[in-house]
């Protein structure tokens, strides 16, 4: 799932105001384990009420990459 800004909505680089990509995964653990030795800013795995295991990446162009494990 890819998510789009309207133009002047927001400021270049904000972070926190949604996702820039949604990406599901097979094995959340493996998945966070293999980017957070290679990227700062990997956030927690978190159990969201909707049933999805997810953490997110901020890039440094500031998009928000969340990672979701969904069964």
């Amino acid at each position: 799932m890819l998510q789009k800004v309207a133009t002047g909505t927001q400021a270049p680089g904000a972070i926190g105001s949604g996702m820039s990509a949604y990406i599901r995964v097979l094995d959340i653990g493996a998945i966070r384990d293999a980017v957070a030795g290679k990227v700062p800013g990997v956030g927690p795995i978190q159990q969201r009420q909707y049933g999805c295991r997810e953490f997110t990446v901020t890039d440094p162009d500031g998009h928000v990459l969340v990672f979701g494990e969904c069964q």
